[in-house]
């Protein structure tokens, strides 16, 4: 898909306030396909329309320029250049995501995906890091059979897409030892540098440093290759691509306290959707439902407010002041345009309310369905995501390479124990830690409200954009990036794997295979 930022819509920067209430959307949590009582209605001078215009007002005084008029669209969403031509200087980045890949001449190499102390999204193709099994030799076998082990091997074509069909090898029955750790879990836990620490009484400690979700990698300068933006090995969006070894890779320590303890100013996009909603009260289905609205907002790690603060339309709508919008006419314009905003602000972090289990799955279903070909919301050049049929559970969620999917309601619910019915939704939630609730109307609204007029779609556009703007304000609050940044960095892990595993349970999230790798065992496989 050609993403095409001037395609066909109405852009509009509102000049006047507005102080309309919209409705409550009982998509955002568990058991929220069931209908519940409506709120009572906020009085004006609580309307989110109103904060919208205070965090326009707030971001025009500080100095931003991307409420300004005439800085609207890529222009005001694009990061700012990053220009390096030769490798004389050391990188030092932030590591956020790890995948395996296979080079120009098929070998592995893992992908690792960081954002440098200025922000700058980098990808480092790392060479040479080889994936491995434990297999037990059988009686009689010696290192001389090792040659005619690899040319059976070879010869046999037991290694498929990543995975061993190591059966049928040897006559005796096998049992293998850690051929289900996946690549980049192997990576992290195998990248060892020994380095020297003198304590206190000058004795001298060898410790073992890993690399780790979260940690800062150093690369020395004149040790790695820059891949040009021509290069036709060139697979992401990132700002800088590089190729090097992977004994050139130097994990800094984050000891309690460290510069390399603190985080780099990500780009975080919270955002949320309004569909359709079936007039039997079902839950949308992407076969089905259209989407209506994308409300966007974008906020760097360790700033109080969005410097993005727009919204997605299908059809136009009223003015509202501090809130850019963007309006089109077909609902696959609509897509593609957001898609193409994607691209542009290029986030680190996608953050919402649920968004891991309903938003974006019903976002890439919905696509396939319109036959929009290519939407994709990865950092890598045309890698498809894989969305289940149902993702009712964390595990199954998708995940987006490169960039982090940090789901404030699965924050929540993996490290909070709520009690009580609809505990876990976000006007409860919302309630409960910030002493707000969502603008107030029911779900069952969606549809008439998107039917009617100008004014009515703007109703539903001041709610959308709060939703998008709660989870911001809950990930500020909880602290979510923080102590998730925590677990990943102390149990060798990316933030991802933290849905793959299913719940931290109070923060208590152990990784199995680094449980076993610092008792000094390897790993049975359990299939």
């Amino acid at each position: 898909m050609t993403s095409n930022l001037q395609a066909s819509h109405t852009t509009i920067m509102a000049l006047k306030p507005g102080s309309e209430e919209s409705p409550e959307r009982q998509r955002d949590g568990e058991g929220s396909e069931t209908p519940t009582a409506k709120k009572s209605k906020l009085g004006p001078s609580e309307s989110f329309a109103d904060v919208l215009k205070d965090m326009k007002e707030n971001e025009k005084n500080r100095g931003k320029n991307v409420f300004k008029a005439n800085i609207t669209g890529a222009k005001a969403w694009r990061r700012p250049h990053l220009k390096i031509d030769d490798n004389a200087k050391a990188i030092v980045f932030q590591l956020l995501d790890v995948r395996e890949a296979l080079n120009s001449d098929g070998s592995n190499i893992a992908l690792l995906f960081g954002s440098t102390e200025d922000g700058h999204p980098v990808l480092a193709r790392v060479l040479n890091f080889l994936p491995y099994l434990y297999f037990p030799a059988p009686p009689g076998f010696v290192e001389a059979d090792l040659e005619s082990l690899k040319e059976n091997l070879n010869a046999s074509h037991v290694f498929r897409s990543g995975r061993c069909d190591y059966r049928g090898l040897f006559i005796l029955p096998e049992q293998t030892y850690e051929t289900t750790v996946d690549y980049a879990q192997r990576f992290m836990l195998d990248m060892k540098v020994f380095i020297l620490i003198f304590r206190s009484g000058h004795n001298m400690h060898v410790m073992s440093l890993q690399i780790s979700g979260m940690s800062w990698i150093e690369v020395p300068a004149n040790k790695y290759t820059i891949v040009s933006d021509d290069d036709k090995f060139s697979e992401s969006e990132c700002q800088l691509e590089f190729s090097v070894s992977y004994d050139n890779l130097k994990p800094l320590p984050h000891d309690e306290g460290s510069k390399w303890e603190r985080i780099a100013p990500l780009r975080i996009l919270s955002f949320d959707i309004e569909t359709e909603v079936p007039q039997s009260g079902a839950f949308p289905n992407a076969s089905n439902n259209a989407v209506f609205q994308i409300a966007n907002m974008v906020k760097n790690h360790g700033d109080k407010n969005p410097f993005i603060v727009n919204i997605f339309t299908l059809k136009a709508c009223t003015p509202i002041e501090g809130l850019e919008v963007h309006s089109y006419e077909t609902e696959i314009e609509l897509l593609q345009a957001w898609e193409a905003f994607i691209r542009a602000v290029d986030p680190d972090v996608i953050t919402g309310f649920n968004v891991a289990r309903f938003d974006i799955p019903f976002l890439i279903k919905r696509a396939k369905t319109i036959n929009l070909e290519g939407f994709n919301l990865n950092r890598l050049y045309g890698m498809e995501t894989q969305v289940p049929p149902s993702v009712l559970e964390w595990r199954l969620a998708p995940t987006l390479a490169g960039r982090m999917l940090l789901d404030v309601m699965h924050f929540i619910v993996t490290n909070m124990n709520l009690s009580g019915v609809g505990a876990y939704k976000l006007n409860a939630v919302t309630k409960r830690f910030l002493d707000e609730k969502k603008e107030d109307v029911h779900f069952s609204e969606i549809l008439a409200l998107q039917n009617g007029s100008l004014d009515t779609r703007r109703r539903l556009a001041i709610y959308c954009s709060k939703d998008a703007h709660l989870p911001l304000a809950l990930m500020d609050k909880l602290e979510c990036l923080a102590k998730n940044a925590d677990v990943a960095r102390k149990q060798y892990v990316c933030l991802y794997s933290l849905f793959l595993e299913g719940a931290q349970n109070g923060g208590s999230y152990v990784n199995p295979h680094l449980a076993s790798m610092m008792a000094g065992h390897i790993t049975p496989d359990l299939m």
